[in-house]
């Protein structure tokens, strides 16, 4: 059983995109118990996949760390998506085998890979931004990444190849996404993996706290932080409204955000607040 990182925008998990939270003990022990609480329903494996985007390059050195503190107490693995560790490194500008320290690769079990776009910022405008959007060829670029980080996960068992539909609707789109599929499956047998791995990742037996754990300011703040992100025309309007609500001088540490990253949060968090539209 495996989920995504991060809290949604919206009003349910149907709507809304999954953004990043602040690496704080509350968010943490919040994760803990509702990481527990998905192990303790569906009794198998649970794991979690690291997010495309940051806020800040803070955010992406401390990402790994975090994911690793939040499934060890249920022995969870993570789904490293290489592409989202691609964009990662455009965005922030930080080379390969630097974030791949970041994260613990022991606890790796699956590797997702995928394509994404390019989209120029207004808010700076010498910046364009990688986005995660699967819509794509995967680059060559990741396939390099594939090759080096397969050796590095002990307990890898899967690799996954991910695209939308939508993004294959010519047949140059489908040929290219076969043959995608073709070069990842060669890197694999290439690599060839274990077939026993040195942990399963079977759950620890144990039953999480009767209450759910809650913060009230944690929730007023996601909330604030939607309701801005979803209605700001543009960076700078959604900026203003930080600075005077309730997340400033916080654990979110919007003080220190990155100007065409949050313009990206303000169009992941309008894109997505009706649910998924695969035309757009």
């Amino acid at each position: 059983m495996t989920e995504h990182f991060g809290f949604m925008t919206g009003k349910d998990f149907h709507h809304g995109a999954p953004l990043s939270i602040p690496f704080s003990p509350v968010t943490l022990a919040i994760g803990i118990d509702r990481v527990q609480r998905i192990q303790e329903a569906c009794r198998c494996p649970v794991g979690l996949e690291n997010l495309a985007f940051s806020y800040s390059l803070d955010d992406v050195k401390r990402h790994g760390v975090f994911l690793e503190k939040l499934v060890e107490p249920v022995n969870g693995f993570i789904i490293l998506d290489l592409h989202n560790l691609f964009c990662q490194i455009h965005n922030f500008n930080v080379d390969f085998e630097s974030i791949l320290a970041y994260y613990p690769l022991n606890r790796v079990r699956e590797i997702h890979i995928s394509g994404g776009s390019w989209e120029p910022s207004v808010a700076v405008p010498s910046t364009i931004i990688r986005r995660d959007t699967h819509d794509e060829k995967v680059p060559d670029t990741v396939f390099d990444f594939l090759r080096k980080t397969i050796p590095r996960c002990p307990n890898l068992k899967f690799v996954v190849l991910e695209q939308l539909g939508t993004g294959l609707r010519s047949e140059a789109s489908r040929v290219a996404f076969r043959d995608d599929f073709l070069q990842m499956q060669a890197i694999v047998k290439a690599a060839s993996l274990k077939a026993a791995p040195i942990n399963t990742f079977q759950p620890p037996s144990f039953r999480p706290n009767t209450a759910p754990v809650e913060n009230r300011l944690l929730y007023q703040q996601q909330t604030t932080l939607s309701l801005i992100l979803e209605q700001a025309g543009s960076e700078a309007e959604a900026r203003g409204q930080l600075e005077s609500s309730i997340l400033a001088n916080s654990d979110w540490q919007i003080e220190h955000w990155n100007a065409a990253m949050l313009e990206t949060a303000v169009h992941l968090a309008q894109k997505w607040k009706n649910g998924f539209t695969p035309d757009t």
